[in-house]
């Protein structure tokens, strides 16, 4: 889950297991680095969707609710995380920085998820998909997750910590542990389904592909979902090689929190962060219609040589 899961069984992360003071300096300027990095990516690959046509597709309307999460991260989580030291929190700012934590840290993986299983669903049942699947119906969808992962993590504004002075201010040390079970349990459950999802998408693609380049043919439908099912397992990629180091540490530690370390905690904590400022650059580099919104939002000319608007160019 999020950064600072380190136990289970009441072993807590102390003052006096603060990391090293240059340590902590450097983890510091780099969340400080990442900051405009996330907020500026994501910002604009939300705006960009809002204000193109051509961008406005149900898989992109889960592609702005990723990058809502992210940007929370950067704007919200990042902030209020620095605001303050873990060990100099008192009670109402440090439960209002893991309830951050958890919102958006969640957020971003569940839409991740979700982004896989919708490329699933448009893989494995085309004509159900493209006759059924809607803008209207991805934006309530998405709404709908949205508003249940916010009201699962209400639980912790509302007395159920465990907070104590001189804990730091951490996961585990303010949030009891059937609490913390229950969100792992329910988010791990997104990420069983977005990675069984995510591989089922591969393999169906390099069938596809490989019978396509056979036949060298290829509908216009279906080189829009090969457009969009290349991005989502370049994103899903991307992003779960920075979450994995974290996950891992999550879970390891929730079964030897003797052996849990802050500064270690830490530093897969921003290895996790780096996921949510380089959706920008992927979407940029692998796709023309992002790309093209991105440069128009800045105010630069798009090129207007070669194929007809409503052509669709195959990018890998």
């Amino acid at each position: 889950m999020a950064s600072g899961i380190n136990s289970t069984n009441g072993s807590s992360l102390n003052i006096s297991d603060s990391p090293r003071p240059l340590s902590t300096v450097i983890m510091i300027y780099i969340e400080i680095v990442l900051i405009p990095i996330i907020v500026g990516g994501n910002g604009l690959i939300i705006c960009a969707v809002c204000r193109f046509k051509t961008l406005q597709h149900p898989s992109n309307v889960m592609v702005v609710f990723l990058a809502i999460g992210d940007f929370l991260m950067g704007a919200v989580y990042i902030p209020t995380k620095l605001l303050a030291s873990p060990a100099n929190f008192s009670k109402i700012p440090c439960l209002i920085n893991v309830f951050n934590s958890y919102v958006c840290i969640s957020l971003a993986i569940t839409f991740l998820s979700m982004l896989s299983v919708e490329r699933f669903y448009a893989v494995q049942f085309p004509f159900h998909y493209h006759t059924r699947m809607s803008i209207k119906t991805s934006v309530t969808l998405c709404g709908v997750i949205f508003a249940g992962v916010v009201i699962l993590m209400l639980p912790i504004l509302s007395g159920i910590d465990t907070w104590a002075y001189g804990k730091y201010c951490f996961n585990t040390n303010v949030l009891p542990n059937y609490y913390i079970w229950t969100c792992l349990s329910i988010m791990g459950s997104f990420l069983i389904a977005g990675f069984l999802s995510f591989i089922r998408v591969v393999f169906a693609e390099v069938q596809i592909r490989k019978r396509n380049n056979e036949q060298r043919s290829q509908t216009a439908f279906r080189q829009q979902d090969s457009i969009r099912s290349t991005l989502m397992i370049m994103v899903y990629s991307f992003s779960m090689m920075c979450w994995m180091p974290q996950l891992v540490y999550v879970f390891w530690s929730a079964f030897k929190p003797a052996y849990s370390n802050v500064y270690a905690l830490r530093a897969v904590s921003i290895v996790g962060l780096c996921s949510s400022g380089i959706n920008f650059f992927i979407y940029g580099i692998k796709n023309s219609r992002f790309r093209n919104s991105f440069k128009k939002l800045f105010g630069c000319k798009v090129s207007t040589v070669g194929p007809p608007p409503d052509t669709v160019i195959m990018e890998t």
